[in-house]
C-alpha cells in the first residue's frame, strides 16, 4: 500500500498516516492523494449534519457563475449509475454516496443561490478512506466538467457554468489529472 501511495505522490509522513489532526482549531488535514480537507462548521441543517452541528469535512467547493436546480436531479441519476469512474462508490441517499469497502460517506451539496457545488464527508479521516474520497471527488469533478463544457447547450443553458470552476476546485485538491 505504501509503495502505491508513493507512486501516486501521496505523503507518507507519520503525521499524515496518523490522521494529521491539528490542535483546537477544529481543522483536519488529511492529505490522501494530495487532497486537503477542512472540518466545516455548520448550523446542523443540510446534508451530512450530525447532532453536534458539524456538516463534516469539506472536500471541495466549486464556485460557478450559475448552477441550475436540475443539476441535483442529474447527479442523483449519476449516483444511481455508479458514480462515474469511482470504483466501490454507490448512491445511498439524496445526493449521498458510500464507498463499499471502507464505509466512507460523501454528500454533494448544491446551492443554486450561491452557485456552488460542495462535496463533504461526515466520515472520520483515515488513510484509505481519504484516498477513496479523493478518487470520488475527481470522478464528480469530471462529471461537472462534462456538464459545464457540453456543446449540446448554450453556456447560459448548461446545468453549471463555467468549466473554470471545476479547474479551480481540482486545484484545491492538490492533485493533477492528466
Amino acid at each position: 500500500l505504501l509503495y502505491t501511495l508513493c507512486a501516486l505522490g501521496v505523503s507518507t509522513s507519520p503525521a499524515f498516516l496518523l490522521g494529521g489532526r491539528t490542535h483546537a482549531t477544529g481543522l483536519v488535514r488529511a492529505h490522501a492523494a494530495g487532497v486537503g480537507f477542512k472540518r466545516a462548521e455548520g448550523s446542523g441543517s443540510g446534508s451530512g449534519s450530525d447532532a453536534s452541528g458539524e456538516r463534516g469535512t469539506v472536500v471541495f467547493t466549486a464556485q460557478f457563475d450559475h448552477v441550475k436546480s436540475s443539476l441535483g436531479t442529474l447527479l442523483k441519476f449519476w449516483l444511481m449509475g455508479g458514480c462515474g469512474d469511482a470504483e466501490g462508490w454507490n448512491g445511498v441517499g439524496e445526493l449521498e454516496a458510500q464507498h463499499e469497502p471502507t464505509g466512507t460517506l460523501a454528500s454533494i451539496e448544491i446551492d443554486v443561490g450561491a452557485s456552488t457545488v460542495k462535496l463533504t464527508s461526515a466520515s472520520a479521516p483515515s488513510l484509505v478512506g481519504n484516498l477513496q474520497l479523493g478518487l470520488y471527488a475527481q470522478a464528480l469533478l469530471d462529471e461537472l466538467h462534462d456538464l459545464a463544457t457540453t456543446e449540446e447547450a448554450e453556456p447560459e443553458d448548461r446545468l453549471c457554468y463555467p468549466s473554470g470552476a471545476v479547474s479551480a476546485a481540482r486545484e484545491s485538491l492538490g492533485v493533477r489529472r492528466e
